[in-house]
This record gives structure tokens, C-alpha cells and sequence, in this order.
């Protein structure tokens, strides 16, 4: 019996990983799919297998020795990276070991399908020998942050650093809002320093210790013994926020970091600010940006990226789009599709909606929102959802205690979103109006054109009576006796 049930209407991930699961990454190279499915991966819980409190399992000869330096969930801002490297294979075998079917299935997407996917890409030639390593999960409500990463070796010479999305954390979510404001969040802070950590690292481990990262590492290390060679490669990547510290760590590491970076995968996640955009260091990775967008998302259109979309299809439509399981595969690649109606209404009400405030609104408006959410002491959107009267009775609480400035300002901005959208709205309609218009009296003299005029050929000749299916049509002529009528 398969792992799961599910029904849809076209191929996706977990199709991807039957057809083409049996050709290693000698055969067929990276991929924009591989690149989703590595960076879906990061969703899986991993700190059983990097807490230090897990002991490998009896007889395992593939599971490297180890003392473990971090992380631990809910770690403060400042981290080291664990020496511990464990196959994919093992990371899958111990979070089943440790969470019952019961309780997944109760977890919010993707939390509640990546398990899954992850154990049947465990179980393929393509991504069962992959090794993960440096893998952190960094949560500080104080400071307002939510960042977790790991390593995916696909090789001695090929490393994936994937990153997290949201997860499900109150202050995962308001750290989205953040990146509206501020001109670095921690999160993309750490995103920087994680990638400079694991790569300054690896660069100088001693001779012999790559050992630990895939297999045999002759052919990669340099005269003194460092991995050093100009031939490692780094790709990088995500999912939805996850994205957005791909693209923000990829752009701002150290030098010797982003020249041996390939292709940076956004997948559908949000953009950034007017000054990172314009920022040299952002303009120059550009060319390695695969930013994937399905074709009415919402998440992908956040923000401002001059990163030329690639739009793709999906089983989904709106806000559902941001479920990487619903996007369409064909082969080596994502289906193509073209910006929808609905999905071009969200990308322009909401970035007008955004730039009609200044940064203090935007800080004033998002710390009152979640702060109305985390009033009753929820830390996780599945809290919220478990009592949601006492979630209303909380927001209607801290609205009470606003003073008249707060809830109007608070109010205000509410009602900027609902005229932006009201405005798009118009806007698109008024678009489409004048577009059948135009169309059709294009047709129309197209008609004339050919006709000569109403009823008639170039000619001149009457135009012959147009027959409609299943109809015939007779004929009768005045001067023929034999049909007189009688009178």
C-alpha cells in the first residue's frame, strides 16, 4: 500500500521521484525539480538526529562519530554548527521513530506531507546517498526570528544549502511581515552567516576529514590539505521565505562563497526591498537566480524582484498555488504557464497596498496584528486554531486597549488594503472592457473587408444564405406555377 492516497489532475514531485528516481546526478544533472525537492526537504524536523541526544542505531556503520556542538529547537540568535553529517536515509528512519502517523497527520501543510516525501526520496538511487550536514533551526521571539537550514551533499564536489520556510510559529510569520520594513531581518542576517560558516569551514578542514561528506574526497583537496578546489560547486535554495534567504544569503556572502555558487532556487517566495534590489551585490547574482512562480500565486509576487520569473502551472489556484506539491512536472522541468488575471490582481493591489506605507505604519500595523494573535499566549498558529473563540476573545481584547490613534491607524491601513484591491479591480476590468471592444470591432471590420458590404460579396453578388447545421433551406421561386399558393 502506497505511503499515501491523493488524487490530481497532473504529474508532480513525488511523480518526478518514480519516473526519474533511478538516474543518479551523474547521469542527469541538477535540475529546477531537483531544486524544489531539495529545498522542500528542509521542512523535515531533523533535531533528533543534530541534538546530540540521539544515539545512532545499533550496528549502523554509516552514520559518522561525533560530537555535536548544537543546535537545540528554539536556540538563541547566536549559533555553532553541529560536526555531526548523517545520511538523508538515517534523518527519515529516526523522525518515524520519533512521531507517530497520528500525529502528522494532524500538522499543518507541509509539515504533514514532507515525511512522506522525504522517505520515498530516500528510498531512490537519485537522493538516497545524499548526506546532510550543519543543519540548524533557529527560533528567538525576542528577536523576532525563525531560520532553519541544513546541507544536502549530493557529492564531494557538490553541496545544496537549503532553507527553511515559515514554519509554524507566530513569530515565523511576523518575521515574514518584517522583511516589508526592515533592511535586514535576522533571519537573512543568519542566512549570511550560515552560508560563510560552512563553507569557511569546509575550506579548511584538515587533510583526510572530508571523509565525512559523501565518500572519497581524493581529487579535492589542495596541497596544504584544504578543500579548496575551484571545481566545488554550491547551489543554493528554498521554499517561500526559505527562498528569500537563499537569494539574500547567496547575494551577500563572502567572496570566496559566491563564486562558487551555480544557481540560487527561489521557489515562489517573496522579494525585498527597493535598496536590496538596487544593491550591486543583488544585481550581480541575478543571473543565477531561478525564481520559480506559479502562475496565480501570492507569496511570489510579495515585495519587488528583478529576477525574471519563471511561471508554472499548478493543480491549485490563489494562496493554495503555495503548495509545492500541486505544481506540474514534465520531465526534467516544471510546466510552463503564463501570469494569470487573479495572480497579476494580487502581485499590483498588494505592492501598492505595501507602498502606501511607511516603514514606521508597516512596523506599527504588523507589531499590533501579532500582537493581537499572540495575546493569549499561543506560540504556534495550531494553538491558535485549537481554541479559536479564545483566539477572537484575545483579538477583541488588545482592540479594546488600543487608544483611539492606535485602532484608527490600525483601521487605516486595513481599509488601504481593501481600496487597493477594489482599485486593481476596476483597473483590470476596465482593461478587459476596452480589450473585447477593440477586438471586436477589428472583427468586425475584418467582416466588412471581405464582404464588400452588408450582404454582399466583392463582387457585388448577394452573399449566400449561410446554413446553420442539421437545416435545410428551400428555395421557393414566385414565378413557378407549380408552387403557387393557393388564394
Amino acid at each position: 500500500m502506497p505511503d499515501w492516497v491523493y488524487f490530481h489532475s497532473m504529474a508532480d514531485i513525488r511523480d518526478y521521484l518514480n519516473w526519474r528516481g533511478d538516474l543518479s546526478f551523474d547521469i542527469s544533472p541538477l535540475n529546477e525539480v531537483d531544486g524544489l525537492i531539495l529545498s522542500y526537504l528542509s521542512y523535515l524536523e531533523m533535531d533528533d538526529c543534530f541534538s546530540g541526544e540521539t544515539e545512532s542505531p545499533e550496528g549502523r556503520k554509516d552514520v559518522p562519530e561525533g560530537e555535536m556542538s548544537g543546535p537545540m529547537p528554539y536556540q538563541k540568535s547566536s549559533f555553532s554548527l553541529p560536526d555531526r553529517v548523517v545520511p538523508l536515509s538515517y534523518a527519515v528512519e529516526q523522525f518515524f521513530r520519533t512521531h507517530t502517523e497520528k500525529e502528522i497527520a494532524h500538522r499543518r501543510p507541509p509539515f504533514n506531507t514532507v515525511p512522506y516525501v522525504a522517505r520515498q526520496a530516500a528510498r531512490t538511487k537519485r537522493f538516497g546517498s545524499l548526506m546532510v550536514s550543519d543543519y540548524v533551526n533557529l527560533i528567538d521571539d525576542v528577536a523576532e526570528e525563525q531560520m532553519a537550514a541544513m546541507i544536502f551533499w549530493v557529492d564531494p564536489r557538490t553541496a545544496f544549502a537549503s532553507f527553511r520556510g515559515t514554519d509554524n510559529t507566530i513569530v515565523g510569520w511576523k518575521e515574514d511581515f518584517n522583511l516589508g520594513y526592515l533592511r535586514e531581518t535576522p533571519g537573512q542576517r543568519h542566512a549570511v552567516d550560515f552560508l560563510n560558516k560552512v563553507f569557511e569551514k569546509i575550506c579548511a578542514q584538515p587533510k583526510g576529514s572530508a571523509e565525512q561528506f559523501a565518500g572519497d574526497p581524493e581529487g579535492i583537496k589542495d596541497s596544504s590539505g584544504s578543500v579548496s578546489d575551484p571545481g566545488f560547486r554550491i547551489y543554493v535554495g528554498g521554499h517561500s521565505k526559505g527562498g528569500n534567504f537563499a537569494v539574500y544569503g547567496a547575494a551577500f556572502a563572502g567572496a570566496a562563497v559566491r563564486n562558487r555558487i551555480i544557481r540560487v532556487f527561489a521557489n515562489d517566495s517573496p522579494g525585498f526591498r527597493k535598496e536590496i534590489v538596487d544593491h550591486p551585490a543583488y544585481r550581480k547574482l541575478l543571473p543565477k537566480i531561478v525564481s520559480i512562480l506559479p502562475d496565480s500565486s501570492i507569496i511570489g509576487g510579495l515585495l519587488l524582484s528583478e529576477s525574471k520569473d519563471i511561471v508554472i502551472a499548478s493543480n491549485e489556484t490563489g494562496l493554495m498555488q503555495h503548495d509545492a506539491l500541486s505544481w506540474q512536472v514534465l520531465g526534467t522541468s516544471f510546466i510552463r504557464a503564463e501570469r494569470s488575471d487573479l495572480g497579476r490582481f494580487f502581485d499590483i493591489s498588494l505592492r501598492n497596498w505595501i507602498g502606501s506605507m511607511t516603514d514606521e505604519e508597516m512596523k506599527d500595523f504588523t507589531d499590533a496584528l501579532f500582537g493581537m494573535l499572540s495575546a493569549g499566549g499561543a506560540r504556534t498558529l495550531s494553538e491558535l486554531r485549537k481554541d479559536p473563540l479564545r483566539t477572537v476573545s484575545e483579538i477583541f481584547k488588545v482592540s479594546k486597549n488600543m487608544s483611539p490613534e492606535e485602532f484608527q491607524e490600525f483601521t487605516s491601513v486595513i481599509v488601504r488594503l481593501v481600496k487597493s484591491g477594489l482599485t486593481t479591480f476596476r483597473e483590470q476590468s476596465e482593461e478587459k472592457i476596452t480589450a473585447v471592444v477593440a477586438g471586436a470591432g477589428t472583427n468586425a471590420q475584418k467582416s466588412r473587408s471581405k464582404t464588400g458590404g452588408k450582404g454582399r460579396t466583392k463582387s457585388g453578388k448577394p452573399k449566400a444564405k449561410q446554413q446553420a447545421p442539421g437545416t435545410v433551406y428551400l428555395e421557393l421561386k414566385k414565378t413557378d406555377p407549380a408552387h403557387e399558393t393557393p388564394g
